[in-house]
């Protein structure tokens, strides 16, 4: 195997970070015009029915779409990559008819829990939206699998720039109100889905063999059960927040998905990191080369507290200022749960690192064991909360089940004799907690103080090495398309 310098790294991140940066700006844009243009009450709703069908997805999944990504990486020929997906392809339509068909059927028992006569109506879009989802996010792991960062990027280009161009047709020209904005998001999953499918280097045919479906599924199988897990973290609090009262309370549901939504959108930034991250942890766990697996995963946790971090305290001290540009000051009540959820997001970002090292490493079922452990703080936390603050109360859950669940991700690497090294994190966190608790503390309104505690969260990175002369030597050279030879992982 050749060697894989940081540099080549780097630009596989740069490659998919750039896509995401783009997508996010689209992404913002149609928040912005949805917002303007749809009730709140009509927002929460269409919120609701990505929520369930968010839900069909986690159970049509069974695993395969992380497997699919990590049995294509370490394949060792184009022909064995080839049955892999032709097999994934099958599979993956077997699941998708069975899940949409029980969607249909579930309806009744939905709407008891859930009685909204708006909702009632556009309770057709859920299997829409759950089939166009499962199949484009199934695409987009098998193009990890082939690591085909470029083209990865410019699906995702076109996918949210198509998005946003339907979003602006149907709502601002059509006036087709939220059902319009349930439109455009299903076709541009499905044009982005037609996209990605073109751009895989593989065959496409359909095919059946046991010999291969067989290990996918059962290297799947613990992540199904993890995926059920994560959904219950994840979502549980909105169904709760559904169902609390006698009616579907639609505008609670609406702030929770303004405050979410940047959050959200780092989340999927993480995966152009994940995209390069997890077939070259898989590669150096695959071919015994542990020790440089650690210094990778070291390095992307310290980057990857660093931006998050910075970014949630941006977040923090101009949240009603975010929230405005976003959406419109109606939204306000968001801003403090952004906060909250930024700083959770941070905290779930790097145990997603820790996790995804697991699983690259071939111990998936220790998330099972992770997710037990997170679904319970959540649920508990949900259970209490909600009731008690609202959407405030999803956004608390969430970030005390991330504090609870992390130390457990730490300890299966360490059971397992792998060494996480957490310091470049820690110490982001600490500058983070140094500018917020001034932030709090002195209670500054003025937007050039404010200012000044983000220039100080930047000094003290400096300062405690956070991001290094190598750092800014390999995005130099990243963004250099001159070839040159590949230097070595940093320490």
């Amino acid at each position: 195997m050749a060697k894989r310098g940081g540099s080549k790294i780097v630009r596989g991140v740069m490659s998919m970070g750039a896509s995401n940066v783009l997508r996010m700006g689209f992404g913002f844009l149609t928040i912005k015009i949805a917002t303007n243009t749809i009730p709140e009450a009509d927002f929460g709703i269409y919120g609701l029915i990505l929520t369930v069908a968010y839900l069909l997805e986690v159970l049509g999944d069974v695993g395969l779409r992380t497997s699919a990504a990590k049995f294509i990486a370490s394949a060792s020929s184009d022909e064995e990559r080839e049955r892999i997906v032709s097999n994934v392809f099958s599979f993956r339509i077997l699941t998708i008819l069975a899940v949409a068909l029980l969607a249909f059927v579930a309806k009744p028992i939905f709407l008891y829990f859930f009685p909204d006569e708006l909702l009632s109506t556009l309770y057709v879009y859920v299997p829409l939206v759950f089939v166009a989802q499962l199949m484009e996010e199934t695409l987009a792991y098998i193009m990890q699998g082939f690591r085909i960062y470029s083209k990865m990027a410019i699906a995702d280009i076109l996918s949210g720039g198509l998005n946003f161009g339907m979003v602006f047709l149907f709502l601002m020209v059509f006036d087709w109100g939220v059902e319009g904005y349930l439109l455009a998001y299903i076709g541009a999953l499905v044009i982005g889905s037609a996209i990605r499918l073109w751009l895989i280097p593989a065959r496409k045919r359909l095919a059946f063999d046991l010999d291969i479906i067989k290990p996918i599924a059962r290297f799947g199988l613990p992540l199904q059960g993890n995926d059920i897990l994560t959904f219950t973290f994840r979502r549980i609090g909105i169904l709760i927040l559904g169902a609390a009262g006698a009616e579907v309370d639609a505008a609670q549901i609406a702030y929770y998905n303004v405050a979410v939504k940047i959050p959200d959108y780092f989340e999927r930034f993480y995966n152009a990191f994940d995209s390069v991250y997890f077939p070259e942890m898989a590669e150096l766990f695959g071919q015994g080369l542990q020790a440089r697996a650690e210094r990778l995963l070291a390095n992307f946790l310290r980057m990857g507290g660093f931006l998050t971090l910075f970014s949630a305290l941006i977040l923090t001290v101009f949240g009603s200022e975010a929230i405005i540009v976003l959406s419109s000051d109606s939204y306000l009540p968001s801003a403090a749960a952004l906060s909250v959820l930024m700083l959770s997001v941070s905290i779930a970002l790097s145990s997603r690192m820790l996790d995804n090292a697991l699983i690259a490493a071939g111990h998936p079922a220790y998330l099972l064991v992770i997710n037990v452990v997170t679904t319970v703080a959540s649920l508990l936390a949900n259970v209490i909360l909600v009731p008690l603050f609202g959407f405030m109360g999803v956004a608390y859950a969430h970030l005390i089940a991330n504090l609870v669940s992390n130390p457990v991700s730490i300890w299966s690497l360490r059971h397992e004799k792998i060494t996480p090294w957490l310091a470049g994190y820690l110490k982001s966190a600490l500058a983070y907690a140094v500018c917020t608790g001034l932030y709090f503390v002195l209670g500054w309104e003025s937007l050039i103080l404010r200012g000044l505690l983000v220039v100080l969260f930047l000094a003290l990175a400096l300062v405690f090495s956070v991001v290094t002369l190598g750092d800014i030597a390999k995005f130099v050279e990243s963004i250099n398309l001159r070839p040159r030879e590949e230097p070595a992982l940093e320490k």
